[in-house]
């Protein structure tokens, strides 16, 4: 395996799992959200040059294998990232599970976990997989932020190495989970069932968007499906922010606070007792 796109690696967080963890961001998506926050992991670079003459570092330049990112002469101004017009990301390295766990190994006694988050982390499995492997050797609890796209009842060689899943779902209705990400909501839905039942389920995540989202639906139908299985499961409604999301959505309009607290009602109402908001 020659290793996993990484876009980068936090080595302290509180925001991906239980304690501070360190976070794997990995390239790609598999879904094109209109809200993203983070467009610049949706897709691989391409090698068109367009962020060359940013840098005035230098530490980007094209060579005969395309791209080339000199991490010792990046100064972090990310003006590269401005200059993208493909929703890339021109310092994502490829990196082996070993090089990764260097970075993780000098802080392994001020962490109690991994997450890997993305872009999508199911479409680098493989290489999660072994990550994981990696991580569990070491007595890391290991955790993975996914958009559900991909079953994970048919990676068993995986999920017995990852503790737990925190899954988002955008939306509960087909066609605006589709006019939302460019994909259907299927796979994200089986997936909230499989696991809750193989206690998996670290917790689910939904994205709150006044006007353009049913969020009540949403929020009352997948809070009736874990309420049902798993009261326990923690229940992540988190406000949407304009700051760093997609021009098309920057006018868009955060939730109230009053707004956001109907909806714990109504997921409390529904039976699940652990819902917080972000």
């Amino acid at each position: 395996m020659s290793g996993g796109l990484i876009n980068r690696i936090l080595t302290s967080s509180s925001d991906y799992g239980t304690g501070n963890r360190a976070v794997v961001f990995l390239q790609g998506c598999s879904f094109n959200c209109l809200y993203c926050c983070t467009p610049e992991t949706i897709s691989q670079c391409v090698s068109c040059g367009r962020c060359i003459d940013s840098c005035i570092t230098g530490a980007l330049t094209i060579g005969d294998d395309g791209l080339e990112f000199d991490e010792s002469l990046c100064n972090d101004c990310d003006e590269c990232l401005l200059a993208c017009n493909k929703n890339s990301y021109p310092k994502a390295l490829t990196m082996t599970v070993e090089q990764v766990m260097q970075k993780i190994i000098p802080i392994r006694d001020s962490i109690s976990g991994i997450t890997v988050s993305g872009g999508e982390c199911s479409l680098q499995i493989e290489f999660v997989t072994e990550l994981f492997k990696a991580a569990k050797n070491l007595g890391l609890h290991t955790l993975i932020d996914s958009n559900g796209s991909r079953f994970y009842g048919d990676l068993p060689e995986f999920m017995a190495v990852c503790d737990g899943v925190m899954l988002d779902v955008k939306a509960f209705d087909l066609t605006e989970h589709q006019k939302l990400t460019g994909k259907d909501n299927q796979t994200v839905l089986r997936n909230l069932d499989y696991l809750l039942t193989s206690k998996k389920l670290h917790e689910v995540e939904t994205v709150i968007v006044p006007e353009l989202l049913n969020n009540e639906q949403t929020v009352d139908q997948i809070s009736k499906i874990i309420a049902k299985s798993d009261n326990n499961v923690c229940y992540k409604l988190i406000k949407f922010r304009a700051h760093g999301v997609r021009q098309n959505l920057m006018s868009a309009i955060s939730p109230s606070d009053e707004y956001m607290n109907s909806l714990v009602a109504i997921a409390k109402a529904n039976g699940v007792l652990n819902v917080v908001l972000a």
